[in-house]
C-alpha cells in the first residue's frame, strides 16, 4: 500500500511543481535574403494563464502569417512568419505579455 502511494506521489509531484515563468523571443541568427520568409516566435513558459499579449510593430517587414498561437498545459507559443522587404540589419522587436499582474 505504501509503495503505491510513493509511486503516485512520484508521478504527480512534477505536475504540481511549476518552474519560473519565462518569456523568450526566438529568431534565426542566420542572414536572411530579401524576399525570403523567416519565423519569429514568442514563447511563454510555465504559464497557466496569460492576461494579454501585445504584438510588436513589424514595420520593416511584411507579415506573411500570424499571429499563430500554439498552447500546451503550461506553455504558449506565438509565431509570425515575416519577409524582409529590403536589405539591411534589423532588430526584431520584443513583445509584451501580462502574466499574473506582471508585464514581461
Amino acid at each position: 500500500m505504501h509503495r503505491i502511494r510513493f509511486i503516485l506521489l512520484g508521478l504527480l509531484l512534477p505536475l504540481l511543481t511549476t518552474g519560473q515563468v519565462a518569456f523568450k523571443t526566438i529568431v534565426s541568427q542566420q542572414p536572411i535574403t530579401v524576399g525570403e520568409s523567416f519565423q519569429v516566435q514568442y514563447v511563454l513558459e510555465n504559464v497557466q494563464k496569460d492576461d494579454g499579449f501585445t504584438i510588436p510593430s513589424f514595420k520593416e517587414f511584411r507579415v506573411v502569417s500570424g499571429p499563430n498561437a500554439y498552447t500546451s498545459l503550461i506553455n504558449k507559443n506565438i509565431v509570425f512568419t515575416l519577409v524582409a522587404m529590403k536589405p539591411g540589419k534589423y532588430v526584431i522587436p520584443g513583445a509584451t505579455a501580462n502574466v499574473e499582474r506582471k508585464i514581461l
